[in-house]
């Protein structure tokens, strides 16, 4: 089994918390691989510390959509860019020795660019792989509610960005992310980043092209029958991009048993 720490932002469980996961993933023979998907707006020397002590071969991906122009839909609750708090995260792993990988959103913010984006990418030594992925959000409509009266900056940021017409502004059409993909990929090739970053879905695509299988679900013959998710609330269903009730499986929190978990 493999596991992977997911949000939101995980890191917001606090280290008390997610050192005792840890240390139950450690102790479980099955569990073959952890890994951690974080903004890195967080992650700090203690955090690394953490890492090193109870689940040393954690894997580390830090989400980050290219240059600090592409990265600026990601704000704080004060609606200030976070993207000099994530590159110094990124320098901090490469100080330590460790290697992350890069998950970026393809918006318009980055259209067109794809090259200078995954150069800059490309810069930070501690990013060893870059996975493109698109931000299909057309049929969005409403801003995430918020609790209370008082609407924080980030949620006003949300909101003008839905003033426009034909979906947010930060959502793009399939056939931008089909451009954007080609274009990096070919970039990818020409300047050698290749030797030491993987792409994705480039790699994948041609893996499968040329008869080869790949771990990334999008491209593999099982796709969500072997993902399945675990929410905060007790809720255990199948993989996350599938629609809710539907994907529901169980409630841990009211049947802990392994063989009901199994049948479900």
């Amino acid at each position: 089994m493999a596991v992977e720490l997911h949000g939101g932002e995980p890191l917001t469980a606090g280290r008390d918390h997610l050192a005792d996961v840890l240390r139950e993933l450690a102790a479980q023979p099955c569990v073959i691989r952890v890994s951690l998907q974080t903004n890195g707006v967080l992650l700090d020397k203690q955090w690394l510390d953490l890492f090193e002590a109870i689940y040393p071969n954690i894997r580390i991906g830090i989400s980050l959509d290219g240059d600090a122009q592409g990265n600026a839909w990601r704000v704080g609750y004060d609606g200030k860019e976070v993207y000099p708090r994530v590159t110094a995260a990124l320098r901090l792993l490469a100080n330590r020795g460790r290697a992350a990988g890069v998950i970026a959103a393809v918006t318009p913010a980055i259209l067109g660019r794809a090259e200078a984006v995954l150069d800059h990418l490309a810069g930070f030594a501690a990013v060893n792989a870059v996975s493109f992925v698109p931000c299909f959000d057309i049929s969005i409509q409403h801003p995430t509610s918020t609790p209370g009266r008082r609407v924080p900056a980030r949620r006003l940021l949300q909101q003008a960005a839905l003033e426009g017409v034909g979906g947010p502004s930060w959502a793009i059409q399939p056939h931008e992310y089909a451009d954007f993909v080609l274009a990096a990929t070919a970039h990818w090739i020409t300047a050698g980043h290749f030797a030491r970053m993987k792409l994705e879905p480039a790699v994948s695509a041609i893996r499968r092209l040329r008869g080869l299988d790949t771990g990334f679900c999008h491209f593999s013959n099982m796709k969500c029958d072997h993902i399945f998710t675990l929410y905060p609330d007790g809720r255990f269903g199948s993989c996350d991009e599938l629609p809710w009730p539907q994907a529901r499986l169980s409630r841990l929190d009211q049947s802990a048993d392994v063989a009901q978990v199994v049948a479900a």
